[in-house]
């Protein structure tokens, strides 16, 4: 009897071990067939977000600039840190002259990206170029600009503005610095000739100030401005023409009509040029 219950109780172990040997082998084959989840709503937020962005290029290249930057906005919920839709959302908003707007969107790719310096160009452009709106602020575009100069010595446009800035602070013997460092890459850059023939004659020297100028109106009667250097340009370009820096309309009046003169040009004529600048600069140290 006694032997019979041992050997009952040795077939129920047995069959136990069995059981619990066919189920781990049962959950081994299990995790190895089992198929990967699959993340249905990352994949509609990434579809969306592209269809979104490749909407708000679309309506952005036809000029549709409030329906981009709605289409800009929606992709940027489901993608807050792209860079692109936050540079191009702040470049229609520039468009439909929402100025903050503009501003909020470049200052938050400068916090996704701290090197994207096309973002510190558009700040200090949205600062320094646009003297009738409330964000002008000089300070604020030199620091935009010494940053991208610092980090890119070689692009001019940069050097441009520096030297603008130190102009309308009245920090002249800096801002001849910035023009000569454009000078010496681009001898032919109308905006730093006019404005280095400016300081000439500011400091008394008249003479050399008629002669940039004079230089200015003959490059322009010998050759066209079909060739235009434009912000990024660097120090290994080079225009045939004399030409102006593009994207800050700041001086625009003045230099259009330096583009437009002709024949030699005369002292009388020269002094109209820097006595009219001398009236704007004034206008805008007193905005800055």
């Amino acid at each position: 009897m006694r032997r019979c219950i041992i050997c009952a109780w040795t077939a129920l172990l047995l069959a136990l071990h069995l059981v619990a040997a066919s189920g781990c082998g049962s959950d081994r084959g299990e995790s190895t067939q089992k198929e990967p989840v699959v993340d249905r709503a990352e994949q509609q937020r990434v579809r969306r977000f592209w269809n979104n962005y490749r909407d708000a290029t679309r309506l952005r290249k036809q000029g549709a600039y409030d329906s981009a930057r709605a289409a800009y906005t929606k992709a940027l919920l489901d993608n807050k840190m792209h860079a692109d839709a936050l540079y191009n959302l702040g470049n229609v908003n520039l468009e439909l002259g929402s100025w903050e707007e503009a501003e909020a969107s470049w200052r938050r790719l400068v916090e996704v990206d701290s090197t994207s310096l096309r973002a510190y160009a558009q700040l200090g452009h949205l600062f320094l170029c646009r003297p009738d709106i409330p964000l002008f602020d000089v300070d604020k575009a030199r620091e935009a600009f010494a940053h991208i100069h610092k980090h890119n010595p070689e692009e001019i446009g940069p050097a441009l503005r520096l030297g603008e800035t130190a102009l309308i602070e009245g920090r002249f013997d800096r801002a001849s610095e910035y023009f000569d460092m454009v000078l010496g890459t681009d001898d032919k850059n109308l905006e730093a000739v006019f404005l280095k023939a400016y300081l000439a004659w500011r400091r008394g020297s008249a003479r050399e100030g008629f002669a940039l100028l004079g230089d200015a109106i003959r490059f322009l009667t010998q050759d066209s401005l079909s060739q235009l250097p434009g912000e990024g340009d660097t120090r290994t370009g080079s225009a045939p023409a004399l030409a102006r820096s593009a994207g800050c309309p700041l001086f625009d009046p003045l230099v259009d009509s330096l583009s437009a003169s002709s024949g030699v040009l005369s002292p009388e004529r020269a002094n109209v040029y820097f006595e009219r600048l001398d009236e704007v600069l004034s206008g805008l140290r007193a905005r800055g």
